[in-house]
């Protein structure tokens, strides 16, 4: 039985789908490469609080916000003895997703040193730092983790400039502040060495047990929000489409957005999170494999956390390339193209051609019988 019905159609085509200006192209500085390293620091400059996405790579990443000024960073992990390629957007409130800009990073080690002699830059990352202890408990509301690495690295923890730095005699100290209430707080520790090389992470995990009434009350206040909240997104609650906002979440098709609780039901979506929401939705779960298959769009890497959906979409014939050969998976979807998808998705027949009800809906369009099948149905309006 599958997991959703089209209701999730009106809902999708409804609310994520607007036409607004489109955010400026980022621009991005040449990184180095190739590289012996796990990790890399992508760099640029946008328009200032513009949200930057990065797509590629082996894991998916949260995006970040450009600074004042404009500028940007973002740690990538980097699949081994491999070619990563990534793809930077730039959004702001109002406006499309701006188009991508492709960064390509080798790695992989005797690459990495054959370069290094030849152009004497340092393109190896410092080894991964040793921490005294890895999981600790204490009463206290903050911590020292000790540990040793690289002499004259700097400490990043959890992606950020500690201001620490590791002192002639291979070791470092910092101090972190706790949550308490039994909370387990979780910290990356990397290094980075002068030439901007990052090394992989060491985590630490600290469970805080310190509680006071305050603590206590507010904790009560938010769990009796939650009781009343009953899940709902933050910025869903009057919406028309709320009811189905819902259901999607309680069956783990949407989340919130960048790890918050906000959905953000009117802002755009990409071509990447149209085919994953569509496949988790009319597929069963035994039917979504994470096979990511061979001789797929160059612009969808291995290791990249769509790639398997973009493969069961090729497979089942419910995308196709663009014409350049590429899927662009960073590109905001169009109200046609998330209709192909999403009926394709759920195995509805379609009848090549249109009857004219849009005027900008030619009958000989690729897409006029999708749109005439969505009109009939009730799922699409005009405008």
């Amino acid at each position: 039985m599958r997991k959703f019905s089209l209701i999730m159609i009106v809902f999708i085509l409804s609310t994520t789908l607007a036409f607004a200006a489109q955010t400026a192209t980022p621009s991005v500085d040449d990184p180095a490469t190739p590289v012996d390293a796990e990790v890399a620091l992508i760099t640029g400059n946008s328009v200032a609080g513009a949200k930057i996405q990065v797509t590629g790579g082996p894991q998916q990443l949260s995006p970040v916000y450009a600074d004042d000024d404009g500028d940007f960073e973002i740690t990538v992990g980097l699949a081994q003895e491999s070619e990563n390629s990534f793809f930077i957007t730039a959004e702001i409130d109002g406006e499309d997703k701006s188009e991508a800009i492709q960064v390509l990073i080798v790695e992989g080690e005797e690459a990495a040193q054959a370069y290094e002699e030849e152009s004497g830059e340092d393109l190896t990352a410092p080894d991964q730092p040793e921490v005294d202890h890895d999981s600790i408990e204490t009463d206290k509301l903050s911590y020292t983790i000790e540990g040793t690495g690289e002499e004259d690295t700097t400490v990043l923890i959890n992606g950020e400039d500690s201001g620490v730095t590791v002192d002639s005699d291979g070791t470092f100290e910092i101090e972190v502040d706790l949550t308490g209430n039994g909370v387990e707080d979780t910290f990356d520790i990397r290094l980075q060495d002068d030439a901007g090389n990052i090394s992989s992470k060491v985590r630490v995990e600290i469970e805080s047990g310190t509680e006071n009434d305050e603590d206590e009350e507010e904790e009560e206040e938010e769990e009796e929000e939650e009781d009343e909240d009953d899940n709902d997104f933050s910025d869903t609650r009057g919406h028309w489409g709320h009811g189905h906002i819902q259901r999607l979440r309680a069956l783990g098709i949407v989340s919130g957005h960048d790890g918050t609780n906000e959905f953000r039901p009117n802002h755009s979506i990409g071509r990447d999170a149209i085919l994953k929401m569509a496949i988790e939705a009319f597929y069963d779960d035994d039917e979504i494999d994470t096979d990511e298959g061979d001789d797929l769009f160059g612009d969808v890497p291995r290791g990249s956390w769509f790639r398997h959906y973009v493969r069961i979409g090729e497979r089942d014939d419910i995308i196709d390339g663009e014409s350049d050969g590429k899927y662009h998976p960073e590109r905001n979807v169009t109200r046609a193209a998330a209709l192909k998808i999403i009926l394709r998705t759920a195995k509805i027949s379609i009848i090549t051609g249109g009857n004219g009800d849009f005027a900008d809906v030619p009958t000989d369009a690729w897409f006029a019988g999708y749109v005439d099948w969505a009109k009939e149905n009730g799922v699409v309006g005009g405008y």
